[in-house]
């Protein structure tokens, strides 16, 4: 276990490798390369703590079965949360990550992670995207003021539920080409600045979202997608309000 103190201004904050079954529990982590980082570790719980002015704050490489919760990660100069090259399993819930220069949370060629109940803020590229991913769960997250709330790039399989996003610069969820076999489910996405709800490749379906007051569409999918049925969207900017799914 590693608890309480500060640490700042190495190259690497914390830095465990093919080390299982640890903590890291009320750490201040500032001003290293990367804050707290995980190469070939499992079961290692790291929750709250403050990880800021870091490039990234917490970073997990080949890593698995971990929890990442509770923590505030702010204001680094790439991104708060980064799961990479199969770090599978994770689960990463009740975190605030907020005002980061790339991403809130992403991930890259891992799978099977949970993302339930953060709270993203103004970060300038995306709240949450995972890039080429399988089942991964986004849940009950509030998203608000980043440049794209929630974007999936080359992810399958997934489950999209339950979110809150808001104020995004473009649109609030945004699924790239490559993005099939995925669920957006009772998702709420307004006054974003683009499309609330926006779905360019076919397999997906789309249920019981909600979408208002968005610059352009409410719910944009393109053919080839399911319409789930349930879907609302009213007082956006396109007059259409909803194109490849209906809307009440």
């Amino acid at each position: 276990m590693i608890r309480h103190g500060t640490i700042q201004q190495f190259q690497q904050g914390v830095h465990l490798v093919s080390a299982s079954r640890n903590k890291l529990e009320q750490l201040a982590v500032q001003q290293t390369f990367r804050g707290i980082e995980l190469g070939s570790s499992d079961h290692t719980r790291i929750v709250h703590n403050r990880v800021s002015a870091n490039f990234d704050g917490i970073h997990l490489v080949g890593s698995d079965l971990n929890r990442i919760s509770y923590n505030r990660v702010f204001g680094n100069t790439a991104s708060a949360i980064v799961l990479i090259t199969g770090s599978d399993g994770n689960k990463v819930d009740h975190n605030v990550t907020r005002d980061n220069a790339s991403w809130g949370i992403t991930s890259d060629f891992s799978a099977s992670n949970v993302y339930d109940h953060n709270r993203v803020f103004r970060n300038h590229i995306a709240g949450i995207e995972p890039f080429h991913g399988t089942n991964i769960k986004i849940t009950h997250n509030t998203i608000r003021g980043n440049r794209i709330g929630i974007e999936l790039f080359t992810t399958t399989g997934s489950v999209i539920r339950a979110n809150q996003i808001r104020t995004s610069v473009l649109d609030g969820i945004h699924s790239f080409v490559g993005s099939t076999g995925n669920l957006f489910v009772g998702n709420t996405s307004n006054r974003n600045g683009d499309d609330g709800i926006d779905v360019v490749d076919s397999g997906n379906t789309i249920k019981r979202n909600s979408a208002h007051r968005n610059h352009d569409l409410g719910i944009f999918a393109v053919a080839g997608n399911t319409d789930g049925h349930g879907n609302k969207a009213h007082h956006n900017g396109n007059a259409a309000q909803c194109v490849g799914v209906t809307c009440h």
